[in-house]
């Protein structure tokens, strides 16, 4: 059995297989069908920056998760949001990037909110923290159900700015000589492990105590240096800056994730699954002689080396042999391509572990009876298919010019017409 879904950093949990997304990458099902649950964060807004007064904290990106969502055989673009850059001295924090996948989206944060020029903290998945006498940044935007976060939190008319929102609440409001704290995100398992995403920046402030960032990636705001950054693909806001005697930078939003989460029996395929193609491919070329075998036999042949890499499958090295074969017998015409279908078929009987016809190697009757057999019993069981080889199949010379005769090829295996009249 081989599990066909590629995309992201793959990791088991017990039943289930988990695609890790830290960046922008694509999310291929190859085989199978079913659900899966898939958890979406958007990029954190930068932290606030400062001139002396506080800047506020970045909001988280928006928060998302999904379960029951139907996937099949398709290729499903994922986007991972960045984080937004901290603002600079005077300046908000900017907004934290989208992220998505399946037709669904998390917005990234709000910037933070800084004194004199932009005040009030931005609007995203989670709102930017206010700086002074600056308005809150609006959480849930655009509206989504459940929410996917936070307002930010208000600095009043103190000089120490409000926490960015988080997933699960708002940002804190300034008070008592210190700044607001970034508002805690979500815990989610879905990659095996509980974690915590999406927690909003702390505020920066002039000289009090700052804001702590939230649970969930949220920076640290800080006083006198550079905000502190928001923990990489949380989703966390950046932390806001402040401070006297200087111009200081917001701290950067951590950027966004995603991660999807199949359970592995759903999209895992078998030994039939990969040789059917081929078993029809070749049949299709023994029924009707004027179809180019060179149009029906490359997709036999591609359907074989599927089978590499499959490790489950026993007999690699056999399907390796009679592909090239096959090949071969197309572009050079030395080759006797009843012989090699012969030993194709038997490769093919040997994988299926096919026992009834284990020792029927003779192209015409083994490769069209193999595909009857798998594909409707009711009628290898009243022999119809004798009629498809040319109605008495004629002797094997007749058939194989200077290939060698029957007895030789297929020693103990009976003669040729006895083998496809009975």
């Amino acid at each position: 059995m081989a599990y066909g879904n590629t995309g992201g950093i793959i990791t088991t949990d017990g039943a289930y297989t988990v695609h890790t997304f830290l960046s922008s990458a694509n999310f291929v099902v190859t085989v199978g069908s079913g659900n899966i649950s898939i958890l979406i964060v958007g990029g954190g807004g930068g932290g606030g920056g400062a001139y002396q007064t506080g800047g506020g904290g970045g909001g988280a990106g928006g928060y998302r998760y999904f379960e029951a969502v139907a996937a099949s055989p398709n290729t499903y673009p994922i986007v991972v949001g960045a984080g937004g850059a901290g603002g600079a001295s005077e300046y908000r924090g900017a907004a934290g990037g989208l992220s998505s996948g399946f037709a669904y989206e998390a917005a990234g944060g709000g910037g933070g909110g800084a004194y004199t020029y932009e005040r009030a903290g931005g609007a995203g998945g989670s709102g930017g923290g206010g700086s002074f006498n600056g308005a809150i940044g609006d959480g849930d935007t655009p509206d989504t159900t459940p929410d996917q976060g936070y307002d930010g939190g208000s600095a009043g008319t103190t000089n120490d700015a409000g926490g960015g929102g988080g997933a699960s609440e708002v940002g804190h409001n300034s008070g008592g000589g210190v700044a607001g704290a970034g508002g805690d995100g979500n815990s989610n398992s879905i990659s095996g492990a509980a974690v915590t995403y999406a927690g909003g920046g702390g505020g920066g402030t002039y000289n009090a105590t700052p804001g702590a960032g939230g649970a969930g990636g949220g920076g640290n705001g800080v006083k006198g240096a550079t905000g502190g950054a928001g923990t990489p693909n949380t989703g966390g806001g950046g932390g806001g800056t402040g401070g006297p005697g200087g111009a200081y930078v917001g701290g950067a939003g951590g950027s966004g994730i995603v991660v999807i989460r199949c359970l592995t029996a759903d999209f895992t395929t078998s030994e039939s699954t990969i040789v059917y193609p081929a078993v029809l491919s070749l049949t299709l070329a023994l029924i009707s002689p004027a179809i180019l075998l060179s149009t029906i036999v490359s997709p036999a042949a591609f359907s074989l080396g599927l089978s590499l890499h499959s490790p489950v499958i026993l007999h690699d090295s056999v399907f390796s042999v009679s592909a090239l074969s096959l090949a071969l017998s197309l572009h050079d015409p030395t080759f006797k391509i009843d012989v090699v279908f012969g030993v194709l078929v038997q490769s093919l009987n040997l994988s299926l572990h096919a026992p009834a016809i284990l020792h029927d190697c003779v192209f015409s009757v083994g490769a069209l009876s193999l595909l009857l057999s798998l594909l409707s019993p009711e009628i290898i069981a009243q022999r119809k298919w004798v009629q498809l080889l040319d109605k008495g199949a004629g002797s094997w010379g007749e058939k194989n010019p200077g290939a060698g005769s029957w007895g030789e090829l297929n020693p103990g295996a009976g003669s040729f017409n006895e083998i496809v009249v009975n």
